[in-house]
């Protein structure tokens, strides 16, 4: 990578550095690698041709990247370079339906829907679910249209249920949003 790359915070990223020194050789040289003062890849091994590798999920208070070589004698060499991390922003959530004040029971199908948007992922990459407190996992699709909503149906038993709709970005964000409902037994002949 090169000065000012950008990076998506939690990326996982392979830095890689060439390593030499004119009278020791690869085995006998102790590379670190650091960001700012912190130690990021530490005692890293060095290839008989003098590639040296760092393997890390990018942190989002990261703004550089350097790689340290130190020799038995004490001499050492650095490299470095500046980098742009954009934070990763945690998915918005809204559940649109089913609302806190609508009629629902228990023999009658529910809509469940929602809208689940995110700044680095499009909605065709977003994993959103259906939970209640009651009933545990729902099987209710949540596949996005290309604006990031989706609806579905199902069933819930009749009690209180505490319905939550999460949203798992590619990089392992989740937001979620919530709706509290009562669902009533089956509906009878008035």
């Amino acid at each position: 990578h090169s000065d000012g790359h950008t990076f998506v915070e939690g990326d996982s990223v392979s830095f890689i550095a060439t390593i030499s020194d004119s009278n020791h050789t690869e085995d006998e040289l102790l590379v670190t690698w650091y960001s700012g003062t912190d130690v990021i890849c530490s005692e890293s091994a060095v290839t008989a041709d003098g590639i040296v590798q760092c393997q890390v999920g990018i942190q989002a208070d990261w703004e550089d990247i350097r790689v340290q070589a130190i020799d038995p004698a004490g001499g050492a060499g650095s490299d470095s370079i500046l980098i742009d991390v954009q934070v990763n922003a945690t998915p918005v959530v809204q559940v649109l339906g089913p609302t806190e004040n609508g009629l629902y029971y228990s023999d009658q199908l529910i809509t469940f829907s929602g809208i689940s948007t995110d700044a680095e992922d499009d909605p065709d990459q977003l994993v959103s679910t259906w939970d209640s407190s009651l009933d545990g996992a729902l099987q209710i699709d949540a596949t996005p249209n290309s604006n990031g909503e989706f609806s579905g149906s199902g069933y819930l038993t009749a009690g209180d249920h505490f319905i939550t709709l999460s949203t798992e970005d590619t990089n392992g964000r989740i937001g979620t949003d919530t709706v509290t409902i009562t669902v009533g037994p089956p509906n009878s002949e008035p």
